[in-house]
């Protein structure tokens, strides 16, 4: 699942409350986190990990090589990854 090769997960919630306010937390975290991206790099991770494109679609939309295009997915992952993780360290 992309979300998890993302670094993000599910949390264990005690009721529908607190599972409503964690989700709307996580997707206010999540929406941060990618805004916090570069454009060039914010638009490669949303149409390969939540559009389902490949590298190679990617390219062509974006007017990129597709080694390129492969470049600005796999640092956006890890930048992702890195910011979101540290964003939840802080929180907690």
């Amino acid at each position: 699942d992309t979300l998890t090769e993302l670094g993000y997960g599910p949390r264990v919630l005690a009721s529908t409350d607190d599972a409503f306010e964690t989700r709307t937390d996580e997707r206010e975290l999540i929406g941060s986190v990618l805004i916090s991206l570069t454009a060039p790099l914010r638009e490669a991770l949303l149409l390969h990990a939540f559009e389902g494109f490949t590298a190679r679609e990617v390219a062509a939309i974006t007017g990129t090589t597709v080694a390129a295009a492969e470049r600005r997915i796999s640092r956006a992952k890890n930048q992702f990854r890195t910011r979101y993780n540290a964003s939840l360290a802080y929180l907690e």
